[in-house]
């Protein structure tokens, strides 16, 4: 009877830690609940915690003697066994990336241990080990995870109305933003742990309940005062990248308003010329003419028409700003760069991180290789359809690409082993089971083409 009480105890606790986590987690990521994959997680937490006590109690009598050594290796193997598969599962079913899914689980560990610790100091100094067995292991096991749980609950929904998913996603913005954040992170699920091991607290004493629940407090303020102020600090970055595209756009406007000057005062002279011809009945002066001033416009202003007509049509604002700077870089080294973007573009398919980073890539290469070329020319098209994203960059060469050397790993036209960029670009395209790339030499021109499927 006894037996039968306890397995069913410790599948209680592990229900209410094993949900706790998860759900956690599931806020924090800002996913929904997904059943099937909470199921797989409760099964194996379950399995992992049944092997974890049978490997406990045949290594008991060896425990007594390294106790302190013992338990701190021990919970950091336990907690990081947690974590990695609740961040294995969400990888795989969620599809979230490996670094902010990591740090999730750190964070939902650290939250429900605390909460459960809080419950159970609390309980360890009200009972007594007097009373019945199974009211013993109500009171010291089943109700603290219990609690555990609830407060898990009640942080969830407090995180999930402050938004603290869109403020976490800032801590994984750049590599090393994302290395510092998984370090605090795994610090914070252990922290107990090293506090325990460094300065051992009295188990059960109010100044040490009262120092859990303080600490799972001021650690959430801290993390949330910290998502705030860096998403803060994002936000007036991206203003600034605003303000700096429209500068570039005032440039463009100037320049534009200074060719319509010059081609107003150009196009009254030719006029003064066209009506003489007229009245001397010239038909073939007056339409050679016509041609002239048709190439002269086209010559003069159409591609800076284009450009702004092509601008305005990018609606992602990150994009935008990309595509504004790189054209005004080619602009100051004097090449001819033309913009196409047919339809306005509201969708990229993918991250926009991990699209300006192909971009990038694509625009710093085709401009470089242009840039020694006779005709310094390059093109973008930017052009979406119903379910689809295609991009393409195209720019003359001073030597015929080499496509099959392209594909290999490694490979770069500057020596050594500076090639990174495409292979930092098949890396990330090898991500998106729904991109697909190509390059290709067409009309004197080296293409190169990412198409991505909504």
């Amino acid at each position: 009877m006894y037996l039968l009480f306890s397995v069913l105890c410790q599948l209680f606790i592990c229900l209410c830690y094993s949900l706790a986590i998860f759900y956690l987690a599931v806020t924090i990521l800002g996913r929904t609940f997904d059943k099937r994959c909470y199921l797989k997680f409760f099964i194996i937490f379950t399995l992992i915690q049944i092997a974890a006590n049978l490997v406990y109690a045949a290594a008991y009598d060896w425990t007594l003697q390294y106790e302190k050594q013992f338990s701190f290796v021990w919970n950091i193997l336990l907690y990081s066994g947690h974590a990695a598969i609740l961040a294995i599962l969400f990888m795989r079913d969620y599809r979230t990336g490996a670094a902010k899914t990591a740090g999730a689980a750190a964070v939902s560990h650290f939250i429900a241990f605390t909460a459960t610790l809080v419950g159970l100091e609390f309980m360890e100094n009200q009972v007594t080990a007097e009373i019945n067995f199974n009211l013993f292991m109500v009171l010291t096991s089943v109700l603290p995870h219990l609690f555990g749980l609830l407060v898990s609950f009640l942080i969830a929904a407090i995180l999930r109305r402050q938004e603290f998913c869109r403020y976490f996603e800032v801590f994984f913005a750049n590599r090393r933003r994302t290395v510092v954040t998984l370090i605090c992170t795994i610090f914070l699920m252990n922290y107990h742990t090293l506090v325990t091991l460094a300065a051992p607290v009295e188990k059960g004493a109010v100044s040490t309940t009262l120092y859990s629940a303080a600490f799972i407090v001021l650690a959430l303020i801290v993390l949330q005062f910290t998502a705030m102020y860096t998403a803060s600090k994002e936000k007036i970055r991206a203003q600034e990248e605003i303000i700096r595209q429209q500068e570039t756009h005032l440039a463009l406007l100037e320049g534009l308003q200074q060719e319509m000057r010059a081609f107003r005062h150009d196009f009254t002279n030719l006029m003064a010329g066209v009506s003489q011809q007229a009245c001397d009945g010239d038909l073939k002066g007056i339409q050679a003419f016509m041609k002239n001033t048709s190439n002269y416009f086209d010559e003069k202003l159409g591609n800076e028409i284009r450009h702004l007509e092509g601008v305005s049509n990018i609606k992602v604002h990150a994009l935008r700003s990309l595509i504004t700077a790189k054209i005004a870089g080619m602009q100051a080294q004097k090449m001819m760069c033309r913009l196409e973007v047919q339809n306005p573009v509201t969708e990229t398919g993918m991250r926009i991180e991990d699209l300006l980073r192909c971009l990038g890539i694509l625009i710093d290469n085709a401009a470089e290789e242009s840039l020694r070329s006779a005709d310094k020319v390059v093109n973008i098209i930017l052009l979406q359809r119903e379910c689809e994203l295609y991009t393409a960059v195209a720019n003359t060469f001073s030597q015929k690409p080499d496509l099959a050397k392209m594909q290999q790993r490694g490979f770069s036209t500057k020596g050594g082993s500076r090639g990174t960029g495409l292979g930092s670009l098949r890396k990330i395209t090898g991500e998106y089971p729904n991109c697909v790339t190509r390059m290709h030499v067409e009309d004197g021109l080296f293409i190169q083409e990412i198409s991505v499927l909504f």
